[in-house]
């Protein structure tokens, strides 16, 4: 009970900080984001465990980009919607798709979790471990997909320094590092949405300037599905705003 009130107090912190932004235009409440998103965390990792295949439809554009994902690029996404299918359903329609992640603190939490991933059969890799591999797998036309909301642990490169809904936020240093060194590549950004009648959507859409168009693609993907971000639970502003968690 105890570790739900905390989050639920982050969740609340982190709600009103951008609620105080113009640019923050949905009318749910703290209450009603909260435990529609316990509901939505708990139905993501079952998922994991059972492995069941939803129905899942692509979006126009999706559908148009999809056959050019499979000869490699790089996927920025987030903790939104369902991004663990994302992953199982981008390599069941034959993407060479390779996972970046941040391994957790926790030993058990890590080897269960690569444990998941590998029964859908795609590729994980460890960010700090080798970040020049990634760059290889690039050239291999393997396509590289970042958590880019993942919050930046104090390590190099240097995070990744933007804006969401006005309120600057430290987030993964990985996506800049990718643009730097790998320039001659496709950036896209993705995600896969619950939506009614428990059918899933996965869209997909060509970044032309990643830095400066993630942000932006990101903010209107928490206004149409706040209860879809699992990062209301992480103190993402822990590193520009530490007063909030106060």
């Amino acid at each position: 009970m105890a570790f739900f009130l905390w989050k639920f107090k982050v969740v609340k912190k982190n709600h009103h900080h951008f609620k105080s932004s113009q640019l923050w235009t949905s009318s749910k409440s703290t209450v009603q984001i909260y435990f529609a998103l316990c509901t939505h965390i708990i139905r993501h990792f079952f998922f994991l465990l059972v492995k069941k295949q939803p129905i899942t439809i692509n979006t126009p554009r999706a559908q148009k980009l999809l056959p050019e994902l499979k000869h490699g690029g790089i996927i920025l996404t987030a903790h939104l919607g369902y991004w663990e299918w994302m992953g199982a359903y981008l390599t069941q329609n034959k993407v060479p798709l390779v996972a970046s992640y941040l391994p957790p603190t926790n030993k058990l939490a890590h080897k269960t979790i690569k444990h998941l991933r590998n029964r859908w059969g795609y590729q994980t890799i460890n960010l700090q471990s080798n970040p020049q591999y990634i760059r290889k797998l690039i050239n291999k036309k393997k396509v590289i997909a970042i958590l880019v909301d993942q919050n930046h642990r104090k390590t190099k490169p240097p995070a990744f320094k933007t804006q969401l809904f006005n309120k600057n936020v430290e987030l993964s240093p990985w996506a800049p590092w990718l643009q730097k060194n790998c320039i001659k590549h496709k950036f896209y950004a993705a995600r896969m949405i619950k939506k009614p009648k428990g059918i899933f959507e996965f869209d997909l859409v060509e970044l032309t300037d990643p830095m400066k168009e993630f942000g932006p693609w990101l903010e209107k993907e928490i206004i149409a599905y706040p209860e879809q971000w699992s990062n209301w639970t992480h103190k993402i502003f822990k590193s520009t705003y530490p007063e909030i968690y106060t």
